[in-house]
């Protein structure tokens, strides 16, 4: 699970694969969401329900394109190889 969230970390932060990687992220958080029900703290305000609308946000957003290595990704051999990394 610990390595699962640095690679999903770090894919965030450099902005490579955004589309799988917020799909993975949103599936994570959800899992941890029905891990811990009923909910210990507030239930409207969930924090990784939080996290998912901010993934999707960001996402939606464009925010990967602004700080991210997103130029450079697009142009590799990999991500024209395997279009699911876009």
């Amino acid at each position: 699970m610990m390595a699962g969230l640095l690679c999903l970390g770090i894919t965030l932060i450099l902005g490579i694969a955004e589309k799988l990687t917020t799909l993975f992220a949103v599936i994570l958080m959800i899992f941890f969401t029905l891990s811990i029900l009923p909910p210990s703290d507030n239930p409207l305000l969930e924090y990784h329900l939080v996290y998912i609308l901010a993934l999707a946000a960001v996402y939606l957003g464009g925010g990967y394109s602004c700080l991210g290595l997103e130029d450079r990704w697009k142009g590799s051999g990999l991500m024209k190889r395997f279009l699911i990394l876009e």
